[in-house]
C-alpha cells in the first residue's frame, strides 16, 4: 500500500499532536477478524512501510506535551500494523525515551516478537506499559484465526513480560473458535500477572465472509466465561476484566475492578464500589468519576459499599490514574460542549421549559452504541433534545459504533426524521467519526451534512 504522501504528512503531524507515534503498516499476522482486511470500497486510510528512523527522530518535537506517546494503537487514520516488525523498534522506543524522559510510554503489541532482549530493554526504560493482543491461548487455534505460524512465541511473550517485570494488559477479541477458549486464555493472562484484561466483542463489516454467531449468542458465551473467572476457586480476581463495548443502562460510577498495587488498592476500594464524591464533587458519570480521581492529588473519595458509606484517601499525584477500572459511558465536557454549541447555533432549548415544536428543539445524532449514555445525559441538562440513532450502513455488519460512521448515514437518519414530520434548529454531531480536516473516512465533509438536510451542523 503506498501512501499519499502529502496527505501522510499532515495526518503524521496529527497523529503526533495527539500522542500517537505511528512506526508501520506492516503486520505478521492474518487474522480473520482483522478490520482492515474487509474495510468497503472508498474508505480512506493509510498504509505505511517503516518509517526512516531519522525521519521519526526528527518528528519528535511534534510529541511534546503529550500525556503519554502510545505506539501500536489504531488511533489515527494511518493502518497500524505490528510495531516490533520494523527492524529499528528497540532503537525507536530508547529514542523516544531519551527525547521525553518522564513520559509514560504505552505499547500495543501482537506479542509474537517478544524475547528477552527487548523484554528487558522495555523493563529498563521505565514507565513502560505493554497491552498484548493476545486473543486466545490455545496454539492450534491461534494458528488457525490468527494465521500465527508459531503460535508459542505470543504465549512465551507474555511469560517473559512477566519474567521481567514489565506492566502489561491483556487485550482478547473473542472472534470465532476463541470464544470458546476465553476462560482459559483470560486465566492465562491472570497467571502471568496482567494488570487488566479486555475482552472485546468482534466487529464485521458488511464484506466479512465467515460464520459469525449472532450479537446475542456471542455476547452470552462472552459473559458467562468472564463471570467463571471473576467467581473461580481463586477467589476474589485480582486482575480486572471488562468487556467491551459495554452494556451502559445508566450513568452510575461504579467500579468495575481494582488493579494490582495501584493508589486505589492501597486504599482498599474494591469492585462494586459506587463513587459518590471526589473532594467533595459529586460525579455525573463513570467518565467524570474517573477524570475527578486522576485529575486530583491525593484525592478523599466518598463510596458508597454495601449500604454503607465510607471515605478512603487516594495517595497519589496528579494527573495519574487511581487504579481503578470503569466503564466507558460519557464525558460530561462534550455535554457541555453541546450546549455550548445549541447556543452559537441559536436554538431557543437551553430553558428546562418544554419547547412547543420539533423546528425549536436540538436533535442530537447519535450511533447505535451511543444512545444510551447520550438519553441519559441529555435528560437532566437539556430536557428538550431530540435524539436519533445513525445506524452505520456505510460499514455494515454488526458496526456500531460512531468512529465509523459517514456523513451518508447522518444524513440519511436525518432525512429519515424530517420525512415522518421532524424539524430541528441544529443538527449535533458527534466529533468521532471526523478527522483533523473534517472529514469521514469516505473523505466526505461534516458541512454536506447541512447542504444535504437544510439544517445547521454542530460537530461535538
Amino acid at each position: 500500500m503506498i501512501p499519499d504522501w502529502g496527505r501522510l504528512t499532515g495526518v503524521l503531524y496529527a497523529s503526533h499532536r495527539a500522542g500517537v507515534l505511528p512506526i508501520t503498516s506492516q503486520c505478521n499476522l492474518d487474522c480473520v477478524f482483522c478490520s482492515n482486511r474487509f474495510n468497503p470500497p472508498g474508505v480512506e486510510v493509510i498504509g505505511i512501510p517503516p518509517r526512516e528512523v531519522t525521519e521519526i527522530a526528527r518528528s519528535l518535537d511534534q510529541l511534546a506535551g503529550a500525556e503519554k506517546i502510545v505506539i501500536g494503537e489504531s488511533a489515527t487514520r494511518i493502518c497500524e500494523g505490528e510495531p516490533m516488525t520494523h527492524p529499528a523498534f528497540a532503537g525507536i522506543v530508547e529514542l523516544v525515551r531519551g527525547r521525553y524522559p518522564g513520559t509514560p510510554i504505552r505499547i500495543t503489541t501482537n506479542g509474537t516478537l517478544l524475547d528477552r532482549e527487548t523484554a528487558r530493554m522495555l523493563s529498563r526504560l521505565g514507565d513502560v506499559e505493554v497491552t498484548v493482543s493476545l486473543n486466545v491461548v490455545d496454539l492450534d487455534v491461534r494458528s488457525r484465526i490468527m494465521g500465527d505460524r508459531a503460535p508459542e512465541r505470543a504465549i512465551r511473550g507474555v511469560e517473559l513480560l512477566s519474567e521481567c517485570g514489565v506492566r502489561f494488559h491483556g487485550s482478547v477479541v473473542a472472534a470465532g473458535e476463541a470464544v470458546h477458549s476465553l476462560r482459559r486464555t483470560i486465566e492465562f493472562l491472570r497467571g502471568c500477572g496482567a494488570l487488566t484484561a479486555r475482552v472485546m466483542m468482534p466487529g464485521y463489516t458488511r464484506r466479512y465472509v465467515g460464520d459469525t454467531l449472532s450479537g446475542g449468542e456471542m455476547r452470552a458465551l462472552v459473559e458467562r466465561a468472564v463471570a467463571a473467572v471473576r467467581n473461580g476457586s481463586a477467589g476474589a480476581v485480582d486482575m480486572p476484566v471488562t468487556v467491551e463495548p459495554p452494556r451502559v443502562t445508566d450513568l452510575v460510577p461504579r467500579v468495575e475492578g481494582v488493579i494490582r498495587n495501584s493508589a486505589a488498592a492501597r486504599a482498599g476500594m474494591k469492585r462494586g464500589d459506587v463513587i459518590l464524591e471526589v473532594d467533595g464533587t459529586g460525579p455525573e458519570s463513570r467518565y467524570h468519576a474517573f477524570d475527578l480521581m486522576k485529575n486530583a492529588g491525593d484525592p478523599v473519595v466518598k463510596l458508597a459499599r454495601d449500604g454503607r458509606d465510607l471515605e478512603v484517601l487516594l495517595e497519589k499525584i496528579p494527573r495519574t490514574p487511581p487504579g481503578v477500572v470503569m466503564l466507558h459511558d460519557i464525558e460530561t465536557s462534550q455535554v457541555r460542549d453541546a450546549l455550548d454549541a445549541v447556543r452559537r447555533a441559536g436554538a431557543s432549548t437551553l430553558s428546562r421549559t418544554t419547547c412547543r415544536t420539533d423546528a425549536a428543539r436540538p436533535l442530537f445524532v447519535t450511533s447505535v452504541l451511543g444512545e444510551t449514555p447520550v438519553r441519559l445525559a441529555l435528560r437532566a441538562s437539556m430536557p428538550d433534545a431530540r435524539v436519533i440513532v445513525a445506524r452505520n450502513e456505510f460499514f455494515g455488519g454488526n458496526i456500531a459504533c460512531a468512529g465509523l460512521l459517514t456523513v451518508e448515514d447522518i444524513i440519511s437518519s436525518v432525512r429519515q426524521h424530517l420525512a415522518h414530520g421532524g424539524a430541528a434548529a441544529v443538527v449535533v454531531v458527534p466529533a468521532a467519526p471526523f478527522d483533523d480536516r473534517g472529514k469521514d473516512l469516505a473523505g466526505r465533509s461534516y458541512m454536506d451534512i447541512e447542504q444535504a438536510t437544510g439544517v445547521p451542523v454542530a460537530v461535538v
